[in-house]
């Protein structure tokens, strides 16, 4: 008979931050995922992608408006899908790594 901690815990979440499971978020994903003693395993549409590998996270090709399916087991599933839903829910923190926007430059055309 298996235990609690063994059963897989899952969470489906839409990605709404612009840009998607980039590589910048991947990474987040990963750091996440490696602070919590849980196996992550994440999916969408018929790919699966462990959650401590960025790059097999990258194959997954998660855009703006895909949902992911986050899979966790052991001990701390619960706690990490919790985290993971928090990044997401956050946009991976985009925006405080978005540069700011060009108003001031488009307009500062010189006509010599």
């Amino acid at each position: 008979m298996s235990s609690p901690d063994s059963s897989v815990r899952r969470k489906s979440l839409q990605l709404t931050n612009t840009a998607g499971l980039h590589a910048r978020a991947a990474s987040l994903v990963r750091k996440t995922v490696l602070s919590y003693n849980a196996d992550v395993t994440l999916s969408k549409d018929a790919r699966r992608a462990k959650g401590d590998s960025v790059i097999e996270m990258l194959s997954l090709c998660g855009m703006n408006g895909d949902t992911v399916t986050f899979e966790a087991s052991g001990p701390d599933a619960d706690a990490v899908l919790e985290a993971l839903e928090d990044l997401v829910r956050h946009k991976f923190f985009e925006d405080e790594f978005e540069p700011a926007e060009e108003t001031e430059a488009a307009g500062d055309e010189r006509s010599d």
